[in-house]
């Protein structure tokens, strides 16, 4: 036994949850109880020290500072994230107030803790945490990405799209990474998908697209338009051959297709973005991530740009053929033009007819040309 005035030192629950191999039982143990907080719930509390968590009681003396050490441990890291993913909504806000609060920024620099940061931005649906969160971190995007945690601000910008809620604070730590030039109109979005600030129009050329900044574009676009409206207007300002070259990009084109159906692009945007693809359907076709590229834009554009997409593809059906990437783009807009009008002899009005008869195209057929 101890003796008196001896701390009690950490239970042998959280020495488990941050040995190497014990956090494996932890997560284990955490993940099968997911679907039964009823007994989730006490054993967190046992885990953590902190009788009546779920009841929002302070914890105890020393509980907050151990859990942020928990957290910084490589197998305390995985016990969290195990915790955030199956514990119920109502531990979030306690497992935040009681340890994190006032310590997201510096635990997001931790190269174990920024992913329990992570974690519970993943799971804050709340407008009420999400906007404290968003209050530690709004302040800190050129920080983070210094620091090569552009994975915090993704998660940052998922949490305040899905509580919809600070979503242009959360646009803003993104933006505010970048500097005054790499912020305008003409190089924002290539400074922000290379992750590159102070990219120039004459280092635009030279700036490839990162999979982080692909995937915090993509973020973006999740978000109101009136929040993410300078990059829609930045992907406007690009050039056609730039747009078609991202459109083929490995890493870019996961962002046109986004930018074809996200909200944040809503369809008045879409015809001037679809008209930068020009001429490019063949080629696109044939691009294993340009014909995907294609898809999103041929289901946005109205009657008339489905149409000059087909005849694009049929005046090349020659060498189309050899691609199975763009067998599989003509199968498809077969099938949403009816099949029986993809001819080039066939009318407008037997175009319209086909895409008003086919079930997989709802557009509608009012709508102005945007292929021209």
């Amino acid at each position: 036994g101890k003796g008196e005035g001896e701390g009690e030192g950490p239970s042998p629950l959280v020495e488990m949850a941050a040995h190497s191999c014990g956090c494996l039982v932890v997560q284990a143990a955490v993940r099968a109880l997911r679907s039964q907080p009823e007994t989730l719930v006490p054993l967190v509390e046992r885990l953590l020290g902190w009788p009546g968590m779920a009841n929002a009681s302070n914890p105890p003396d020393g509980v907050s500072g151990g859990l942020r050490e928990l957290a910084c441990s490589v197998g305390g890291a995985r016990s969290l994230e195990a915790l955030l993913e199956a514990a119920p909504a109502k531990l979030l806000f306690p497992l935040y107030s009681g340890g994190l609060r006032s310590h997201l920024l510096e635990l997001s620099h931790d190269k174990n803790a920024n992913f329990v940061v992570q974690r519970l931005l993943e799971r804050a649906s709340d407008p009420a945490l999400v906007g404290l969160l968003v209050g530690e971190l709004a302040d800190a995007g050129a920080e983070l990405l210094a620091g090569g945690r552009a994975g915090v601000l993704w998660k940052l910008l998922e949490a305040c799209a899905r509580a919809k809620c600070k979503e242009k604070e959360a646009f803003r730590a993104v933006v505010s990474m970048l500097s005054p030039a790499g912020s305008s109109a003409a190089t924002l979005a290539h400074s922000l998908l290379a992750l590159s600030p102070n990219l120039t129009e004459e280092r635009i050329a030279s700036a490839n697209p990162t999979p982080l900044g692909s995937r915090l574009a993509q973020a973006c676009l999740q978000l109101p338009p009136a929040a993410c409206q300078p990059l829609i207007a930045s992907f406007h300002k690009m050039s056609n051959p730039e747009f078609a070259k991202l459109a083929c990009d490995s890493v870019g084109s996961r962002v046109v297709e986004a930018l074809f159906v996200a909200p944040g692009c809503p369809a008045g945007s879409h015809p001037p973005l679809a008209k930068k693809l020009k001429g490019e359907a063949a080629r696109l076709a044939r691009d294993r991530c340009g014909s995907h590229a294609l898809e999103k834009c041929f289901a946005s554009v109205d009657v008339d740009g489905k149409r000059a997409i087909l005849n694009e593809l049929l005046l090349a059906e020659t060498s189309l053929a050899s691609s199975p990437h763009a067998a599989l783009v003509c199968k498809k807009v077969r099938c949403a033009t009816g099949g029986a009008a993809c001819t080039l002899a066939c009318t407008p009005r037997q175009f319209a007819g086909a895409i008003s008869r086919s079930d997989s195209v709802r557009h509608p057929l009012s709508a102005a040309p945007v292929w021209l």
